[in-house]
């Protein structure tokens, strides 16, 4: 289901994404971007740093069962307060390895510099880093929350993984 909602998600962004490509945008950047939908989708999900990458780590924490044990609990409801402190811990750990890419000049050169590569960053961009920064940014937050947060059950994580 986990990989369900991140194909839902990517479906709205697209959407989103696709809207704001036929009306035109409201852009604070006196620049605006090219927006070339098709080749821009293209360049989404042909990119192994994003989207490959989630799904993957998804599906091996599902068939690995590397979840905690209360995830597995799909007769509870979803837990609102639950899905709030994954937000934040999750949102509170990426700000950190963020903070700190950025204090560390041979781990910002290697990993998050193709992150800053845009002059004029169009929505999808904000998914083209590398592969150690999408595992930095994405994946060892997500790990951090699921440890952390051993107490949710499946419908409160997987209300996370839609609101984030």
């Amino acid at each position: 289901m986990g990989i369900l909602f991140v194909a839902l998600g990517q479906l709205l962004v697209l959407t989103l994404y696709y809207i704001r490509h036929k009306i035109g945008f409201i852009s604070i950047q006196n620049r605006k971007p090219p927006l070339d939908f098709w080749p821009d989708v293209k360049k989404h999900f042909s990119g192994i740093e994003a989207f490959i990458m989630l799904v993957g780590y998804l599906a091996l924490t599902w068939m690995f069962r590397l979840m905690p044990i209360s995830y597995y609990d799909v007769e509870s409801s979803i837990n609102w307060y639950h899905v709030f402190l994954q937000f934040c811990c999750v949102d509170f750990f990426t700000y950190i390895i963020h903070y700190l890419e950025h204090c560390f000049r041979f781990i910002y050169i290697r990993s998050h510099k193709p992150h800053h590569q845009y002059i004029v960053p169009k929505l999808l961009d904000a998914f083209s880093g590398s592969i150690v920064d999408t595992t930095l940014l994405i994946l060892c937050p997500l790990y951090i929350t699921r440890g952390l947060c051993n107490f949710v059950n499946c419908w409160s994580y997987i209300a996370f993984g839609t609101i984030y």
